[in-house]
């Protein structure tokens, strides 16, 4: 079932079990953002489970202008400095400690520009990557910011 974030902050529990699917395709959306020229969505990630995970954002589709008019940035922590991803293929890689890691996503962009970002996330306690089932039993699960 896939989760559709609107313009306000969602969080969502992740699991060891998929792989997350995000992206985002606005075409001159101007109806995004009415508070100024820029507008942003946020995506916070929760680890809630007693182990330790390692948890990896790769980016495989960035737009043409990604960190210039449009762009996706990484919160490891509340406190800490956004860590943007301006390539394709970027691999983000870090530990979520047990029970309330977050991991948080705020796409951003300037009113009127068109863009796209495909992203995948997972976050695993054995070291491998989920398997992708794109059947009945699809362990992906697609997450969407919408306006």
């Amino acid at each position: 079932m896939p989760l559709i974030f609107r313009n306000a902050t969602y969080m969502t529990r992740i699991s060891d079990k998929f792989v997350y699917e995000i992206e985002q395709d606005f075409t001159n959306e101007s109806s995004a953002c009415h508070s100024g020229e820029l507008c942003d969505k946020v995506m916070t990630l929760v680890w809630s489970s007693p182990t330790i995970c390692q948890a990896r954002l790769i980016c495989d589709n960035l737009s043409q202008g990604v960190c210039v008019d449009h762009g996706i940035n990484i919160y490891l922590d509340i406190d800490e400095q956004p860590q943007p991803i301006c390539m394709e293929n970027y691999t983000l890689e870090t530990n979520m400690n047990p029970r309330g890691k977050t991991l948080t996503l705020s796409l951003w962009h300037l009113r009127n520009v068109s863009f796209s970002i495909h992203c995948y996330f997972w976050c695993s306690t054995t070291g491998l990557i989920p398997v992708i089932d794109f059947g009945r039993n699809s362990s992906q699960v697609k997450l969407y910011w919408r306006p």
